[in-house]
């Protein structure tokens, strides 16, 4: 997860710009395949779930990484499409707030650098 966090870090310097396709499409490229290498993973937080609880999390876990490969794939269309206003948009609003909210739900890392990392309290920079 922590080349998740670097490749965030790099579309959100390089999204906006279209002279910047490639290194955005490399990146979100990553993102995506990060995500889907994490379907079959664990949350980090497994441990603190009761068992009873566990199978449940789990596939909870995996369904929010499907739909951030989906948010992801979306996004990288409408950079393929040209359209780097509306993916820098989408990519802000759906794909920085769905980190955050899977490091709160399944555990996660809050120590990264970059420009949307959490500030104590949760709230991004």
């Amino acid at each position: 997860m922590e080349q998740m966090q670097r490749e965030l870090d790099a579309v959100t310097e390089s999204i906006a710009d279209p002279a910047k396709n490639d290194a955005t499409l490399t990146s979100l490229g990553r993102m995506l395949a990060g995500a889907g290498a994490s379907q079959g993973g664990e949350p980090k937080n497994m441990a603190e779930i009761p068992a009873a609880e566990q199978a449940g999390h789990k596939l909870a876990f995996r369904r929010a990484l499907v739909v951030l490969a989906r948010d992801i794939a979306e996004v990288e269309l409408l950079v393929i499409d040209g359209k780097n206003a509306e993916a820098a948009a989408m990519f802000e609003k759906k794909i920085v707030p769905q980190r955050d909210a899977g490091h709160e739900k399944f555990g996660g890392d809050d120590d990264h650098d970059g420009p949307h990392a959490p500030k104590p309290g949760g709230e991004p920079k």
